[in-house]
């Protein structure tokens, strides 16, 4: 698979039964993505993935041991296990809802308060806000490097940085 960008998705049963050859065919994807795992995969997580990019998705297999007296924790631990996966540039989705994202139950609800609490955590740590990712400019050769928004470290390409209405 000679230059052919490396991406490695790391997560739970989202990232698990991705059909990356359909989703990627011209990507080298690698999937560690573990069915009913949580954050504490990610943040044992120990595999070489410092010369590829890297999505972290997880679900909600952690949400039910989360309340408003542990979120903060929680966040905190997301935060540091994303950060300390070396890689050529990091891509976070946070905590995927359940079923549909319109979804307007207390267990989606419940999400989104973690997600922005996730966000905002990201964004005091590295001053980066919520991210388009165009996935298009992948591609080798890329003329407009960026700066990995986690380590700090050069990316090959840029991500436009936005908000969310």
């Amino acid at each position: 698979m000679e230059g052919k960008l490396k991406i490695s998705f790391i997560g739970d049963s989202h990232i698990a039964y991705w059909p990356f050859e359909s989703y990627f065919p011209k990507w080298e994807c690698y999937n560690y993505g573990v069915p009913g795992k949580g954050l504490d995969y990610v943040e044992m997580f120990h595999k070489d993935v410092s010369d590829s990019y890297v999505v972290v998705q997880l679900g909600t297999n952690d949400i039910y041991n989360l309340n408003t007296e542990n979120m903060d924790v929680y966040v905190e631990r997301y935060v540091k296990a994303v950060g300390a996966i070396s890689s050529r540039g990091t891509y976070l989705f946070c905590i995927f809802p359940r079923n549909d994202f319109m979804d307007g139950t207390a267990v989606n609800c419940f999400i989104a308060l973690l997600n922005g609490k996730i966000r905002e955590k990201i964004k005091e740590e590295t001053k980066a806000t919520i991210r388009c990712i165009p996935f298009e400019s992948f591609v080798l050769g890329d003329k407009e490097p960026g700066k990995c928004m986690v380590t700090g470290k050069p990316s090959a390409c840029r991500v436009i940085f936005a908000r969310s209405y």
